[in-house]
């Protein structure tokens, strides 16, 4: 509820994981296939929408070996990285969606 169907969100990872069988994958992109999954109770995301602005600038200043273009087609440039919308927006979305998670889990009355 209130997150779009497709999401802009940060990821900073080379690694992956496969869920387990019976998980429900929640979300994918072109350049990480399990993105999110849901397996019994718990929540799985391999995305960062915990990154603020500040935690993105020195991410950038300081992993830049994690950004050489080494013919990786989905490592941005730091510059790409800084100026892109997203950084400005994926809190938002992290309090919707652990809004979501709390009205979903609240006992009934």
């Amino acid at each position: 509820r209130g997150l779009e169907p497709e999401l802009a969100v940060m990821q900073w990872h080379g690694d992956t994981y496969r869920p387990p069988a019976d998980a429900a994958l929640l979300a994918t992109s072109e350049g990480c296939n399990q993105q999110a999954f849901r397996y019994r109770n718990a929540l799985a995301i391999q995305f960062h929408l915990e990154f603020s602005p500040q935690t993105i600038e020195r991410l950038v200043r300081h992993c830049k070996e994690d950004l050489q273009r080494s013919g990786q087609p989905f490592v941005q440039a730091p510059g790409e990285i800084l100026n892109n919308p997203c950084t400005q927006q994926i809190n938002e979305r992290m309090r919707i969606l652990l809004e979501n998670i709390v009205a979903d889990h609240r006992p009934l009355d």
